[in-house]
């Protein structure tokens, strides 16, 4: 089943903001995947077509939309995702049941 993607803030108080639909709307069969690049917070998603979508929370608080990640690339599964010094790492499961990653270099 498709499912909607929501957000839940801890804030500095030690409450939560409750859960909200996270803008730009969107739905994915697997569980999102979110790390921290640059102080910019990515969250991945496969989307309904199997193909790896991203949405970046920016510092003025405001979500850039939902984009294709580069590389083209299918998955049947959830993706994993790590920053490791100024590295993002994006991990998926193909169609050929292989591991592949996906990097991209922090400023």
């Amino acid at each position: 089943a498709e499912s909607r993607l929501y957000v839940n803030w801890l804030l500095t108080n030690n409450q939560w903001t409750g859960w909200a639909l996270v803008p730009g709307g969107g739905f994915s069969p697997s569980s999102p995947a979110a790390t921290v690049l640059g102080g910019t917070l990515g969250l991945f998603v496969r989307g309904t077509d199997s193909r790896l979508y991203v949405n970046w929370l920016l510092t003025n608080d405001q979500w850039t939309g939902w984009a294709l990640v580069p590389g083209e690339g299918f998955t049947p599964s959830a993706p994993a995702a790590t920053v490791v010094a100024d590295d993002l790492a994006l991990f998926v499961r193909g169609t050929d049941d292989r591991l592949y990653v996906n990097s991209l270099t922090g400023p």
